[in-house]
């Protein structure tokens, strides 16, 4: 999070240090759980998500690489009649 911090600061014209133990991008930086999940977010989190899905998509161009970023599907079964209820009432 600090290094995206730092970079978006950067492209809006800040000036910006960065400070790590190591090399940046070595530490916390660069051992993320790589959680890109729009499943079983809270409702008000999905717009974030998508916006944060697009931005991905996109990243090549923001920085050079793919960061070795892959998005795909996910699928949540429902268990149990209730369970089910609950995912259709997500969908609407």
């Amino acid at each position: 999070m600090g290094l995206s911090t730092a970079m978006h600061m950067g492209l809006r014209g800040k000036k910006v240090i960065v400070l790590e133990k190591q090399s940046p991008g070595r530490q916390a930086s660069g051992v993320n759980a790589g959680g890109l999940r729009q499943l079983n977010r809270h409702m008000a989190e999905i717009p974030l998500t998508v916006a944060a899905a697009k931005m991905w998509k996109n990243i090549s161009g923001l920085v050079g690489s793919d960061c070795d970023v892959v998005l795909q599907g996910q699928v949540k079964v429902a268990e149990t009649e209730a369970e089910l209820q609950i995912l259709k009432e997500r969908v609407k």
